[in-house]
């Protein structure tokens, strides 16, 4: 964990450096971990360190459009209005690039609370638009390569909703700020070139299918079927057996169905102690200002611990669909939720900050895609990890996405008699920030991302009782969010390496979806 100076403190942390509890990783900048490489501590903590550096600053140009912001190539750029002049911080193994711009705007996220922000897309994408300046301090330009800026473009405009939306989101940010008027004028350009492109569709390219998010489930079951980046390690049985059922006397099916029910709500906002969450699920009391919330806890409890609704098998698209639209009935069945409509696909556009998802009019053609790509993977972890990405990629439903695209994984991996991926919430960051990568065209974090799940996963001893199993995961730091902790790997964990040599790629697509 990461500590910083400050006007009284100063003291203290020089006494611990001395004593050994702390080590000083640079000027003001001190950890109580003494083991990991300072460059990797300063690498994994970038919001938190340009909070300390740059309070106030936003994640700018070409930093907001990787998905790291820049940390794995060593350099962050911000912008910062309190500046007078670019100014350039060193620190190991990271250089923080100061450049003079406004501040948080319209759009932006905040990622530390008072202390920094994340430009939002349509932000990023004015800002890569400016004019190029190349500064002598780094031998290059702050704004991404012509190249990166196109794709990153053509990421964000693969339908016409998408395109208009994201023409909307930029006169926002242009109006709100006061700036980027003439970068604004050419993403209006852009705009409409891609709508006239999408207007004159190839033949033979369906306008049901979203065939840029179906290129990218083509490009994740070609690396799942390689198996070099992890989850070769679960092949050929080594992904742990598990009770696909309650079993008279073993506490381990129930108990994984409440932890894997309890961190898929926390992962969307859901935020309860874990035994209250227990007494919600199981014994139906809660406080009637919980009452959405609660729901939503034992909703979706009752789904994972229900083999008869947990384990639908699905032998077509069209009983995928139907299993999609079942779960998120039962999910949405109580009286909070009807504005979501439960059991139906979404009728209007979604999105999450600037990422825009499937066109509702392309939602059904595109999972029957996604299932017919699913089906060239043979091992249950693969499967489970397309299906997961791929839907959520997706989201067809209004509200209830992530929980219900999670369980669908879990569902494979059930019917399969594995061990399901639980996703602790001291891990969540990894998870959102590797499905944010995918989204970006980089299909390797979320395997990266879900064999680490499964690591996690099966080392935890399901089958002891509530008390000393929810003990058992606070010792490892599971219920903390990622900025306060990482996960404590236990002493039994083993390390899961691969028995088999890497499968050749053998997946070219699935031909034309009509």
């Amino acid at each position: 964990m990461l500590i910083f100076r400050t006007a009284t403190n100063r003291t203290t942390l020089a006494n611990a450096v001395r004593s050994g509890r702390l080590v000083r990783l640079d000027e003001g900048i001190y950890s109580t971990d003494t083991q990991t490489d300072p460059i990797v501590q300063i690498q994994q903590n970038v919001p938190r360190v340009l909070a300390y550096l740059r309070p106030g600053c936003v994640i700018s140009h070409h930093s907001a459009i990787l998905e790291d912001f820049g940390a794995a190539d060593g350099l962050v750029i911000v912008s910062d209005p309190a500046v007078a002049q670019s100014y350039l911080h060193h620190l190991p193994g990271l250089k923080v690039l100061a450049v003079k711009g406004p501040g948080p705007v319209v759009g932006d996220s905040e990622l530390t609370a008072g202390g920094v922000y994340a430009a939002s897309v349509w932000r990023a994408a004015l800002e890569n638009l400016e004019p190029r300046r190349r500064l002598r301090a780094l031998g290059r330009s702050i704004v991404a390569p012509p190249p990166e800026i196109e794709a990153f473009l053509a990421r964000r405009m693969t339908t016409s909703v998408e395109a208009e939306g994201f023409l909307q989101g930029v006169n926002l940010v242009m109006r709100e700020s006061g700036q980027w008027s003439a970068e604004c004028a050419r993403v209006s350009t852009l705009v409409q070139s891609r709508l006239r492109q999408m207007a004159a569709l190839a033949p033979g390219m369906s306008p049901w299918v979203d065939h840029q998010r179906v290129r990218l489930f083509e490009d994740l079951a070609n690396q799942l079927l390689r198996g070099q980046f992890g989850n070769e390690a679960f092949w050929g049985g080594r992904l742990l057996d598990f009770p696909s059922r309650p079993v008279p006397g073993d506490r381990r099916f129930l108990n994984l169905a409440f932890y894997e029910s309890y961190f898929s709500n926390y992962i969307e906002g859901t935020e309860f102690a874990p035994e209250d969450a227990r007494v919600i699920a199981l014994e139906e009391r809660q406080d009637k200002a919980q009452s959405k919330e609660g729901h939503d806890i034992r909703s979706l409890y009752r789904l994972y611990a229900d083999p008869e609704s947990f384990l639908r098998e699905d032998h077509s698209p069209d009983e995928f669909i139907a299993n999609l639209k079942f779960w998120h009935a039962r999910f949405g069945e109580h009286i909070d939720k009807e504005a979501i409509h439960p059991g139906r696909f979404k009728d209007k556009a979604n999105r999450a900050g600037g990422t825009w998802f499937a066109d509702p009019a392309q939602v059904e053609g595109t999972l029957r895609v996604a299932w017919e790509i699913g089906q060239h993977l043979s091992e249950p972890f693969d499967r489970a990890v397309f299906r997961a990405v791929s839907t959520v990629s997706i989201h067809p439903f209004l509200d209830g996405n992530g929980r219900i695209t999670r369980l669908a994984a879990a569902n494979v991996l059930g019917r399969a008699g594995k061990m399901r991926l639980m996703i602790p919430t001291v891990f969540r960051e990894d998870y959102i920030l590797a499905l944010r990568a995918f989204s970006n065209g980089n299909p390797v974090p979320v395997i990266r991302m879900f064999q680490q799940a499964a690591r996690i996963t099966t080392s935890v001893p399901f089958d002891r009782s509530f008390p000393e199993l929810t003990q058992w995961l606070r010792e490892r730091n599971a219920f903390l969010p990622p900025e306060e902790a990482k996960w404590r790997p236990a002493p039994e964990e083993s390390d899961l390496r691969p028995t088999k040599k890497p499968k050749p790629s053998c997946f070219s697509g699935p031909g034309t979806y009509d």
